[in-house]
């Protein structure tokens, strides 16, 4: 077994056990597909770009096969190759909103809460719904409930949330073969699951211990993605697997459809908020000018005196301290509250020959506070 065999297969799963004994079948038979070790390295060569496609706008992720760190020579998807891709959507001008789009069985625990915790980073940035076309298991569900929408396709199978860990007690074999084997170690839970080496209760105890402490964060994530709670979030956490109509009752799903629904789904809701941006725009338009400028930005002191013209040097509307309206002091600025602007005041300029140096002024004392 390679090293790499090591990292992708070794350790705590969160998993489909139905699809892991089916796989495992394959492997004994021979009938199970190898990827070469030139296409391994190859793909995890692949510029992050290549990674995913963008649709109307909508990033669409991949998600398929099992999940884990490296890529395995039985296929799969690298959860730090999807994590890039992630980022790289989040970042992109080109980029308005993300799907990750699943059919994956679950995976490694290693990995899995990272790419949640992605998930939901981006979400926070753009829009990310997922969408779980076949199949969307134990791991996959983790990273999914991170999205902000979730879909399916009618007879998807969804759940399996859990975790496993498979350890085989191999004594008798060994004794039969006449083979005794010796462990030395520093520690009484050392060296569990060694072949020919008995499993004692005490090392079942550490492995549900280990299986449980993981199941936590699992659920955790579930619960908050998903707005689960109690009897609610108990009624998801056996493990099952549910046909899609099932999993949208129990609150994992948010609609069925098919994956090009659910691209429409997103590129609906850029327009509705596109539409909005513009009418909001409009409505600004309509109600004229109005000052941005920071009141901490108005620190310049100077002496007030009666006629002043005071000028907002973003909206440039005048108002004279003749003509009335609300004095402002603010740090000792005096000035008047712009006439486009209910709440921020107006920074001012005297009129008069030294006009352009006291305008200069304030505009200094702007980009100042602004750390320009």
């Amino acid at each position: 077994m390679s090293r790499f065999c090591y990292t992708n297969h070794l350790g705590l799963w969160a998993l489909d056990q139905t699809w892991l004994e089916e796989k495992i079948g394959t492997i004994h038979s021979g009938t199970a597909e190898i990827i070469p070790i030139e296409l391994r390295e190859r793909a995890a060569r692949r510029p992050v770009e290549e990674l995913f496609e963008i649709d109307q706008g909508v990033a669409v992720i991949p998600l398929r096969g099992p999940l884990m760190k490296g890529f395995s020579k039985f296929g799969g998807t690298s959860t730090v190759m999807a994590r890039r891709a992630i980022r790289l959507a989040t970042e992109s001008k080109e980029v308005a909103a993300i799907l990750i789009s699943i059919d994956s069985p679950g995976g490694h625990v290693a990995g899995t809460q990272e790419l949640a915790d992605e998930v939901r980073r981006a979400g926070a940035v753009k829009p990310v719904h997922a969408h779980i076309e076949d199949l969307g298991a134990s791991a996959a569900m983790w990273i999914a409930s991170q999205a902000q929408r979730i879909s399916a396709n009618r007879t998807a199978n969804i759940g399996s949330i859990g975790v496993l860990s498979i350890i085989e007690d191999t004594t008798k074999l060994f004794e039969e073969k006449g083979i005794e084997v010796h462990v030395l170690t520093t520690g009484k839970l050392k060296g569990i699951g060694a072949p020919g080496v008995p499993v004692t209760p005490a090392h079942l105890e550490h492995i549900q211990e280990r299986i449980d402490d993981v199941f936590e964060h699992f659920i955790g994530a579930i619960g908050a993605g998903r707005g689960l709670t109690g009897k609610r979030l108990a009624a998801v956490a056996d493990a099952r697997i549910v046909i899609a109509q099932k999993a949208l009752a129990l609150g994992l799903l948010d609609g069925i459809g098919s994956e090009e629904d659910a691209v429409a789904v997103l590129v609906a809701g850029l327009e509705a908020s596109r539409a909005e941006a513009e009418k909001g725009t409009k409505a600004a338009a309509a109600a004229g000018p109005v000052c941005q400028f920071d009141v901490a930005a108005a620190r310049t002191r100077f002496p007030h005196r009666p006629g002043i013209q005071f000028e907002c040097l973003d909206c440039g509307i005048p108002v004279t301290s003749s003509e009335g309206g609300e004095e402002v002091k603010v740090e000792g600025f005096v000035g008047y509250r712009c006439a486009a602007c209910s709440k921020i005041p107006a920074p001012v300029y005297q009129d008069g020959p030294d006009a352009d140096q006291l305008r200069r002024r304030l505009v200094m004392a702007r980009l100042e506070a602004a750390g320009e």
